[in-house]
């Protein structure tokens, strides 16, 4: 992980908004979070521990937010999902339907 996004990550989730208070990542490194760039799927135990996760979907957009708003530097698993690889897939998705709709 980049000092850049352990900065990033640390600044984000860690702070004491009501809804990560209530994360149920709580208690795990962040690093766990940041895979490297060749991983393209959250680790079973992460993807486990978010699916129970009662703030997913906030955690969700915020990742979204923040990889519009830094690009590479806040890939990572948000809400149970790669990032980047989710952002591709809702694109790609939106693409087939327009081209469907015409």
């Amino acid at each position: 992980m980049s000092l850049f996004s352990s900065w990033l990550a640390h600044t984000v989730c860690v702070d004491s908004e009501t809804w990560r208070e209530q994360r149920a990542c709580r208690d795990t490194p962040l690093a766990k979070f940041f895979p490297p760039g060749d991983v393209h799927q959250p680790p079973d135990d992460i993807a486990a521990l978010c699916a129970g996760c009662p703030v997913r979907r906030q955690c969700f957009e915020l990742g979204l937010e923040l990889y519009e708003a830094y690009d590479s530097a806040a890939r990572g698993i948000w809400g149970g999902v790669l990032i980047p690889d989710q952002l591709r897939n809702l694109r790609a998705a939106a693409r087939l339907a327009r081209t469907e709709a015409s």
